[in-house]
């Protein structure tokens, strides 16, 4: 059953009926239930995915609630949904269709499945750079540095089981196959294509490249996906295996639109499809969320410093604008670095914690002592413990889509629902 039709069931105890899937009838749900469980008051942020019904300035649900609330709060958009939504803008220029391209391919290449050799002899690889010097010595490419670093990065999560959850695993270890780590694993048959399965595009693209050179594909389909996959295996699944981490989403996602740039020199038709999408989504870079790369300890010394001071010189506001965050990057012509970013509306973390302008004298303070102050160690564990994805939202839909029928009386879809 569609979405819209479950929105529609009639109100059972304790779960609030929306009528709609507009802003407002989820407004006034979200508002309806926090009135019932006296946890108004409490809020301090709003995690969303980036659709206009959630994200308009005046009819979003983000916004009207806001409103209703009358005091701001962090906006935090669903960083799943906004890397998944740069895959598929990046498809759909590969493409150059319109209309669900990925979902034809991928269903042909699930139906053919039990047809092809999908064990791993001779899988297609990445191809490294290999261009020599004059000495004979191989230069180090961007890509080749860049293949380099993930590869580490992937191997040592790995090696930690990083990734507990199967499908976060598989698209780490597809990627270490790709770029010619050693790992054994078993191809998993195609999975499905449904929206709590946030990396199921990648993982597609990363087992057909694999298994390209077993499958029909016209040469225009092989060029699509080998492409797909090297932007792939190179910038997207490192960040999006790391998304989920406050901490360092703004300088995740600024050095995400970073490396589009000089991508650009080697597909151009991907890395402007990657830096038009990261323009329409810098949440994490608005002045209220910049803030969080004051808390990513992975950060340079130097860096967090130079951060610090520029919040501490900045004057606190008495007041702050309620409503939509702005967007600070306007052209790539003109690329910033962190502490660039940062403005008056990035004390609104410290004032939704309630803290006062005593608690912040850590800012003053040469780094290596901020460890040792407890109100440090507050704001950095709450940032910390931010959940900056909706995955449980999107699991609890498909589950009640799915199961819900099998409810025999409200009280059963009061409990199911109440457990999703």
């Amino acid at each position: 059953m569609a979405r819209k039709s479950f929105w529609a069931k009639p109100k059972i105890i304790g779960i609030p009926s929306v009528a709609d899937s507009t802003g407002i009838s989820q407004k006034n749900a979200v508002i309806e239930m926090l009135d019932d469980w006296q946890l108004k008051q409490d809020v301090a942020a709003l995690v969303f995915d980036t659709t206009s019904s959630n994200t308009g300035i005046r009819n979003g649900c983000a916004s009207l609630i806001e409103k209703d609330l009358n005091r701001p709060l962090l906006w935090l958009a669903c960083r799943h949904h906004m890397y998944e939504v740069h895959i598929k803008n990046i498809w759909k220029a590969v493409s150059g269709n319109t209309v669900g391209p990925e979902e034809l391919l991928f269903k042909r290449f699930q139906s053919d499945w039990e047809n092809i050799d999908h064990y791993l002899n001779d899988v297609t690889l990445f191809q490294w750079p290999g261009t020599m010097d004059d000495n004979g010595k191989p230069i180090t490419s961007m890509i080749a540095s860049t293949a380099t670093e993930v590869l580490k990065w992937a191997k040592d999560c790995y090696s930690t089981s990083v990734f507990p959850r199967a499908d976060y695993e598989e698209l780490l270890e597809l990627t270490i196959l790709f770029l010619g780590g050693d790992v054994t694993i078993i191809l998993r048959k195609p999975g499905a294509l449904h929206h709590a399965r946030f990396m199921s595009k990648a993982i597609y693209f990363l087992k057909m490249c694999l298994l390209s050179t077993r499958l029909e594909l016209t040469d225009k389909e092989l060029d699509q996906i080998t492409r797909m996959e090297n932007f792939i295996a190179l910038f997207y699944a490192k960040s999006f295996l790391r998304s989920r981490l406050a901490l360092i989403a703004p300088t995740d996602d600024l050095l995400f639109l970073g490396s589009m740039i000089w991508f650009r020199d080697d597909d151009e038709v991907i890395a402007n499809a990657a830096i038009e999408s990261c323009l329409r989504h810098q949440w994490y870079f608005t002045e209220a969320l910049v803030v969080f790369a004051i808390f990513n300890e992975h950060l340079s010394e130097f860096t967090r410093s130079i951060l610090a001071r520029k919040l501490w010189e900045t004057p606190r506001p008495k007041e702050f604008i309620v409503g939509k965050p702005k967007f600070p990057i306007k052209s790539i012509d003109d690329m910033p670095l962190l502490h660039s970013l940062i403005g008056p509306n990035l004390w609104l973390l410290f004032h939704v914690m309630r803290l006062h302008a005593s608690q912040t004298d850590w800012l003053q303070l040469p780094l290596k002592y901020w460890e040792r102050m407890t109100d440090y160690r507050e704001i950095r564990d709450f940032v910390r413990q931010l959940e900056v994805v909706n995955d449980c939202a999107e699991r609890g839909i498909k589950l009640i889509s799915d199961f819900k029928d099998i409810c025999q009386s409200e009280e059963q879809q009061a409990f199911f629902i109440s457990s999703c």
